[in-house]
């Protein structure tokens, strides 16, 4: 018994330090078990009829587009570029991969159509070209006006030109290699219809035809996906005394401490600190956790998304994190595990994306559309993360620095953190860095010892600004 609570005392550690994955339980159990509440977003969506090409063996036949051929001009001009094209596999060389990169794999397939006769491809030309039916693109992995994102989140270089319906093109590259839209619908040959906007372009609305395998999909995308990510935290259901203490949300979206008096079948009348009775619907009535919650509001200059806690989708991503931190296992967990859980529930609704650093110019104009789409940077998650923690009880800031020379910024969270003194202690929070959770104290000696370290670009600057909220 001795020995499990001591092996518990170490996975306890080295999940705060970072070094577990706290997704495997290996924190508290309470954490693990919180955990799994969580959202689940399905971060890379492919095709329902994409052929498992890692698979292929002598004999399949399946379905390709005219991209394989892109490098056997011979050959392309042999099919028809609109249409799929059906062959058999007639052969495998297999070849090495060392990387463990698809765009390293070595290995060639062998295909043959009346069309073609024998050629050799490239297995990594079919992973995103090669489908189980010929009328594949009426099945796309996409809803009409889904966000999507164009471009691979791994370019830190990029460079294509995509042609428009009526003629018209755009060129992506460096910070354009990423970039977000909706889908539409279906173009020739293996091509989707995306719209996109692009406002410093003058662009205010544009549909290309851009090849699917350029076409990505986000944590979210629709209302429907962000209410289904969040349906197992939002269906939790608490009891409550009278006379008990809550946290609700008001009819403007805000949040605030009131007193239980009874439940009324769906809805709930709690009275407010003023002694105003109101009847507020259950699902937006949550335990008590300490502090004051409240909700900020920050209008600073460099948000330049409209953020509105009454907005449908805002309203749900805060709700939802209400309700984890309203769970009866939320109260065992050690303050920095605390956080680490509210801070795991933004990264999974709304990941860091390079992407988003171009969002409101491609039309993401509220954290509405950013919650809706499924990603953020730190300008967009780090006040979603301080709004959900300050919601909670907690004394947090939003703190900005800004590199002018650079043209160059970063946002991240203080979060005072009680401790067994009764003095809080602050912890620096960064949603954009991993899971960056660490006493400042700690933060400040790590600057000393690594002067061009992360932390000492930005979380030790003396020219730091915080963010006063606005009042309400």
């Amino acid at each position: 018994m001795i020995l499990k609570e001591i092996v518990k005392l170490i996975f306890t550690a080295l999940c705060l330090l970072g070094d577990v994955n706290p997704s495997l339980a290996t924190c508290s159990d309470e954490y693990g078990e919180l955990v799994k509440l969580l959202p689940q977003p399905i971060l890379t969506r492919s095709h329902p009829d994409a052929v498992d090409v890692g698979n292929v063996k002598v004999g399949d036949a399946f379905f390709v587009t005219a991209d394989v051929f892109h490098e056997l001009p011979n050959v392309a001009r042999k099919v028809d570029s609109q249409r799929p094209h059906e062959v058999r596999v007639v052969g495998i060389t297999t070849g090495k991969n060392s990387t463990g990169n698809w765009r390293n794999d070595r290995t060639v397939v062998f295909i043959e159509s009346p069309a073609t006769g024998r050629v050799g491809v490239a297995r990594w030309a079919l992973y995103r070209s090669a489908f189980q039916r010929a009328d594949f693109q009426s099945r796309s992995p996409f809803e009409v006006d889904e966000f999507v994102q164009i471009g691979h989140e791994f370019s830190t270089v990029a460079k294509f030109e995509i042609s428009g319906r009526d003629g018209e093109s755009m060129t992506f590259e460096d910070g354009f290699a990423q970039y977000l839209g909706k889908f539409k619908g279906y173009g020739p040959g293996d091509k989707y219809l995306i719209e996109i906007q692009a406002r410093g372009n003058d662009i205010n609305s544009l549909v290309l035809e851009v090849p699917s395998g350029q076409v990505h999909g986000l944590a979210g995308g629709t209302d429907a996906k962000v209410r289904d990510n969040l349906k197992t935290v939002l269906n939790l259901k608490f009891s409550f005394k009278t006379g008990e203490v809550v946290r609700f949300r008001n009819s403007a979206g805000f949040m605030q401490s009131g007193t239980f008096l009874r439940d009324r079948r769906g809805a709930i009348e709690v009275r407010t600190s003023a002694g105003q009775s109101l009847i507020v619907s259950e699902e937006h009535v949550f335990k008590h956790v300490g502090g004051t919650p409240r909700t900020p509001i920050y209008n600073a200059d460099w948000i330049n998304a409209k953020f509105a806690a009454s907005d449908p989708l805002v309203a749900r991503f805060l709700n939802g994190a209400a309700k984890v931190t309203s769970h009866p296992d939320f109260a065992k967990l050690a303050p920095q595990e605390k956080i680490k859980l509210v801070l795991d529930y933004t990264q999974r609704n709304v990941p860091y994306k390079k992407a988003a650093v171009n969002a409101e110019n491609a039309g993401l104009t509220s954290f509405n559309d950013l919650v809706c789409a499924g990603l953020a940077v730190c300008r967009h998650n780090s006040p979603l993360l301080a709004t959900a923690l300050a919601e909670a009880g907690y004394s947090v800031r939003l703190v900005q620095f800004l590199k002018k020379q650079e043209s160059k910024g970063h946002v991240w969270l203080e979060v005072d953190l009680p401790t067994e003194s009764g003095k809080p202690e602050t912890y620096v929070v960064d949603p954009s860095n991993g899971q960056f959770i660490e006493p400042i104290w700690k933060v400040q000696k790590a600057v000393r010892e690594q002067p061009t370290s992360f932390e000492a670009q930005w979380y030790t600057q003396p020219g730091r600004l915080y963010e006063q909220p606005q009042q309400h």
